[in-house]
């Protein structure tokens, strides 16, 4: 009898997935992704999960290289390839990949960036991290802010970056 892998299998081992990936049992969380990428190798929730395991077990040529084939997968709007890369070029400090990363994201067009809340805020969160990128920090929080309004997180962060003390 063939083995069919149906809907109820994917949801569940994704379940435990998310709940491995968020508990930070990330070997765990490989041996899910691994099974349920074998039959849908290009789910986006999957691949991110899987990539960010890769990361966070400093396995970072196979970051990458899952990196790719998510990149291939996601619909335009969605950056989160770049946020990847940029983790794992932090992760084994590559200045100068992390910086020409941070140029390619931040170039693609505005209303793409402008789709997803994420795009702009993790842009002016990686601006934070290179002394060469501070000029971008005031730009990109001002677009997250024009197309998506107000995050007290988000602002605590950046006026404690900018120096500026927060009246809440």
């Amino acid at each position: 009898m063939p083995y069919v892998y149906s809907y109820h299998v994917h949801y569940g081992l994704s379940k435990l997935n998310r709940y491995y990936i968020n508990a930070g049992y990330f070997d765990k969380s490989l041996q899910f992704s691994k099974i349920i990428l074998q039959h849908l190798s290009n789910d986006n929730l999957t691949l991110y999960a899987h990539i960010h395991a890769l990361i966070k077990t400093k396995q970072f040529d196979e970051a990458l290289t899952e990196i790719s084939k998510l990149s291939k997968v996601i619909n335009d709007g969605l950056f989160i390839d770049y946020t990847l890369k940029l983790e794992v070029y932090v992760a084994l400090n590559d200045v100068d990949k992390y910086l020409a990363t941070y140029q390619e994201f931040a170039n693609k067009p505005e209303r793409l960036l402008a789709l997803n809340q994420y795009s702009y805020k993790h842009l002016t969160q990686f601006s934070m991290r290179h002394t060469s990128l501070y000029k971008y920090t005031p730009i990109m929080y001002k677009k997250y802010q024009k197309y998506h309004g107000y995050d007290n997180q988000f602002e605590k962060k950046y006026l404690t970056f900018m120096g500026i003390e927060s009246i809440n």
